[in-house]
């Protein structure tokens, strides 16, 4: 009986050797590019009270972003630029850490008589003096991210801030919501240091793939 055993364990080892001689393994690569698409939605102007500075209307932008796979590192920026024509972040916010949702208060400038890079800064600090910041204005909002997407503000080697986006696969809405009211010390019709002209800055997407 061992003898048989025996005999039957070499045969089977003698079967098996012969069919992995004669079996062809190749491995099927498939490489995949994201794709991502961008729909942006909104209301994107309105009228500013000259004695108040108030807003007209709440301005908001909705970013809505599909994509195949999940995406880090999309930079949600906002942009003005100062009388050099030098581009300055207009984002400001003391939120620190990774969330889905954040304060912040932009910055909107002086399309016709841009404010100096200094005005701009003025409009950022805790507590803003409008002698300071002629021909900027900032007005606070909110930002949210949903699909359990994550948002994170950053200031970069050049201290320009931006918020970082982390995007899961499918449809994600990033949400910006601006209020009505001024940020204090930013606007004083006594002053009459902001011209009767057009305020904007531009909010976009950056370093999508």
């Amino acid at each position: 009986m061992k003898l048989f055993k025996f005999l039957l364990i070499c045969i089977l080892f003698i079967v098996n050797k012969a069919q992995a001689d004669t079996v062809a393994v190749n491995n099927l690569l498939i490489e995949v590019t994201p794709t991502v698409s961008v729909d942006i939605s909104g209301n994107f102007t309105t009228n500013i009270d000259p004695d108040s500075g108030n807003l007209g209307s709440n301005l908001n932008i909705n970013f809505l972003v599909s994509s195949n796979e999940s995406i880090n590192n999309i930079q949600l920026k906002a942009i003005v630029n100062d009388l050099n024509n030098t581009a300055q972040s207009a984002f400001a916010s003391n939120q620190t850490g990774i969330s889905n949702q954040s304060q912040y208060y932009m910055v909107f400038a002086n399309s016709t008589y841009p404010p100096s890079a200094s005005s701009i800064n003025d409009c950022k600090l805790s507590n803003s003096n409008s002698i300071n910041n002629e021909e900027a204005i900032a007005y606070m909002g909110s930002l949210n991210i949903d699909n359990s997407g994550t948002i994170e503000y950053q200031i970069d080697g050049s201290n320009q801030s931006f918020y970082n986006c982390s995007i899961n696969e499918g449809n994600t809405n990033i949400s910006l919501n601006i209020s009505p009211t001024p940020k204090p010390g930013t606007y004083d019709s006594q002053t009459a240091l902001d011209g009767n002209n057009t305020f904007e800055v531009l909010v976009y997407l950056d370093n999508i793939p």
